[in-house]
């Protein structure tokens, strides 16, 4: 390990964006930055028990400096109003003695310096600004950094707090590692066992009530990231049993009384709203298990027998959950948000609650379809039954979801975006994109655009908070281009065709979403195109799961399908499905990460191989995909009247972007042809934009200039 000086470098704080450095004890005097000598209240007995070179290591990297005693406390007051409610991982009351020094207890280096990362994003950027960082992404990252090295120089020795700590690294997710909440949430589980199985004679003194809060944040975490990111759970029924004690208002009594953050009232209402949660987390079990696992064989090689067996299970999950539903105090709406409402967090713990019920309604019923598309023994009036009451299930959870979603975009405090809610509005977004394409009236193109800006907001707050948000905005745009691809030549187009639909429903006049909740068996009447991401569901089942499998391949892995990546049944959904070729620069912060690619394009699917380079070229001459501004990845288009911008690599140093201003990270809805002077044709038309609609086929672009190279942007890392 090299040696640096720690007086010198302790106050070097070099942020990733403006490059600027405090080199100087002088210069970092005008800032609120506080080392471990000034706060007396953090634990330092662990930085004795590790070699000294490693000390120094930490002085360098800023691990080992904080917020002065007045911005620690923002940040703990914020922590405890904003994060703590959702996810109870310690005890608020203890940590106020212990900074105020009441108690002769010290606090985790650890633990603080994951409660500091947790809570930046709430912070005023005044105060993030006077810690030495230049923005809350900037804050974000490094006191990520911080903490992990904490954790990896092993200087926290108990394993509660390394538990407690790492439940809240959780919240950490970057395009460069997109497996970052599975990791600790791993390191989380790995400490809290060894808690439980600590001998008697060096067991730590944690009371059982901190234990449960553990672990029920442990159990939280999981299912909120399985759910959102379509990953394995890693708290399964076989291990479930460390939460087999659930959480009662004996283990916040300190909390009830003498909590800073909110009175008893607000906080028993907290209580009842965090316990709906804990039970929906258990019974997400099963459908997790079920859903995520890896598949051992298609439902095409199922007797009878097992596909009925299956279709039992996932009727069984879809019951206990409505059951939840009907009871749950969290299933009533949540409040239509004005720009002056008072943060409100029971409001916003419920809504995330039924979040993840949506999400979950909408998960079941993706694996549903794809094993009845997959299954080929039903008889055509079963088949389409099942396909019927699945899309009923599915447009359920779609506009459960996205009214949500809604919630979070127009509450007016997007510095209070959860992290998680960027992750759960891919496919809603995708699908309201779809909606408007298909539009057939003015009325659905005022009402799907309106909802359309709502959803596409949210990466527009997320923006100021995430760097992730460049990743997330970069990956819908694919898919977009493919949703784009599919809508123009499936959806909108009439036809048949056998890859899109598996030839097993037909045709006829009338609006199928209109009639679907009243749907019988023997009277299915579908219209002549699409006019809903529902209708063109039904008529196109895989068509609709080549995205939706997509979707949910980007989100579990963090790039975008290729090979065999994708369900046998979905991969020959037709060839010319544009994973668009889209230039990328030799330099920049998203480089490294296509650099390693092992083709230049994205994967193609015919009968599971690559198509040729022709057909590649083909289709990005037919989407003006080799037209790209110099810089330009991809153009984020406001809809309305707003400008266009152009996504530059470089970083460069500028004032604290608002959500006004923000130039980057935005998602392109060019590519459907979005433009807010589309107008309808008529009825079972398709709408055909006005001369001065702006679209991808028309928008003057330069021509890529032979200094960028292309590559794959298979490896482009997202949720």
């Amino acid at each position: 390990m090299r040696r640096l000086d720690p007086g010198a470098s302790m106050y070097a704080l070099q942020t990733r964006r403006s490059h600027r450095l405090c080199p100087s004890r002088k210069a970092a005097a005008t800032l609120a930055i506080a080392t471990i000598d000034d706060h007396s209240f953090l634990c330092s007995q662990g930085l004795k028990e590790i070699p000294p070179e490693d000390v120094t290591f930490l002085w360098s990297k800023g691990s080992l400096s904080f917020p002065d005693r007045e911005s620690t406390a923002e940040f703990l007051d914020l922590y405890f109003k904003k994060v703590h409610p959702l996810l109870p991982v310690v005890d608020e009351v203890h940590i106020w003695h212990v900074f105020e020094g009441n108690v002769p207890d010290k606090l985790s280096l650890f633990v603080f310096q994951s409660i500091l990362f947790a809570a930046c994003q709430f912070v005023s950027l005044d105060t993030i600004q006077k810690c030495g960082y230049y923005d809350k992404r900037d804050a974000r990252k490094q006191l990520f950094d911080k903490s992990r090295l904490l954790f990896d120089f092993n200087v926290e020795t108990k394993p509660s707090a390394k538990a407690q700590g790492a439940v809240l690294l959780t919240h950490y997710l970057s395009g460069a590692t997109p497996q970052a909440q599975s990791f600790w949430l791993t390191r989380a589980i790995e400490n809290a066992m060894i808690m439980e199985g600590q001998s008697s004679a060096v067991a730590e003194n944690v009371i059982e009530s901190m234990k449960r809060r553990i672990w029920w944040s442990i159990l939280l975490r999981d299912r909120s990231i399985c759910i959102g990111l379509r990953r394995r759970p890693q708290v399964t029924s076989i291990n479930l049993h460390a939460c087999r004690d659930c959480l009662t208002e004996e283990d916040f009594e300190h909390e009830m009384h003498d909590s800073r953050a909110y009175d008893r009232q607000t906080k028993q209402a907290i209580l009842s709203s965090l316990l709906e949660l804990c039970h929906l987390a258990v019974l997400l079990t099963d459908l997790a298990s079920l859903i995520f696992a890896p598949r051992v064989s298609p439902a095409v090689s199922y007797t009878a027998e097992e596909f009925s067996a299956l279709m039992g299970t996932v009727e069984k999950i879809k019951q206990s959950l409505l059951v939840w539903y009907e009871s749950a105090e969290s299933a009533k709406p949540p409040p239509r948000p004005t720009k002056q409402q008072v943060y409100d967090p029971t409001a916003v713990l419920r809504s995330l609650t039924l979040m993840y019920y949506r999400c979950a309604q909408i998960d079941l019923a993706h694996y549903c379809a794809l094993a009845i598309e997959e299954y080929p023994s039903l008889s055509p009036e079963m088949y389409q039954t099942a396909i019927i009451g699945t899309g009923r299930d599915l447009k359920a959870g779609v506009d459960g979801l996205t009214e949500i979603i809604e919630y979070f975009s127009l509450n007016g405090h997007g510095e209070s975006l959860p992290l998680s809610v960027l992750a759960y509005t891919g496919m809603p977004l995708i699908l309201a994109a779809i909606d408007l394409k298909l539009s057939s009236t003015r009325e659905d193109i005022a009402q799907r655009e309106k909802r359309l800006n709502c959803l596409s907001g949210i990466i527009r707050h997320s923006e100021t908070l995430f760097d992730v948000t460049d990743f997330v905005a970069a990956g819908t745009n694919y898919l977009l281009q493919l949703a784009y691809w599919i809508t123009q030549n499936l959806f909108l187009s009439g036809s048949r065709s056998p890859l899109g639909t598996g030839n097993r429903v037909s045709t006829g006049d009338g609006d199928l979403a209109l009639s679907l909740p009243h749907i019988h068996q023997s009277k299915v009447v579908i219209s002549s195109r699409a006019k809903s991401w529902l209708d063109a569901f039904i008529k196109y089942p895989r068509a609709y799961l080549f995205i939706s499998t997509s979707v949910d391949h980007y989100l579990s892995v963090g790039r975008m399908p290729y090979g065999n990546d994708l369900p046998a049944l979905v991969r020959d959904i037709p060839a010319e499905a544009p994973w668009v070729t889209t230039a990328y620069p030799a330099k920049g912060p998203f480089a490294a990460h296509f650099s390693n690619s092992p083709t230049s394009h994205m994967g193609l699917y015919r009968s599971g191989s690559v198509v040729s380079g022709k057909a590649i070229q083909t289709v990005m001459t037919e989407e003006a995909a080799d037209q790209i501004s110099k810089k330009a990845v991809f153009f984020g288009l406001h809809l309305g009247s707003q400008a266009i911008h152009q996504i530059t690599w470089e970083p460069s140093p500028r004032p604290h972007r608002s959500l006004q201003q923000s130039d980057q990270s935005h998602v392109n809805l060019d590519f459907l042809d979005l433009g807010g002077d589309t107008v309808p044709d008529g009825l079972g038309q398709t709408p055909t934009p006005a001369p001065n609609c702006s679209s991808l086929d028309t928008f003057p672009m330069e021509p890529i200039p032979s200094s960028v190279h292309s590559v794959r942007p298979d490896d482009a890392m997202a949720l």
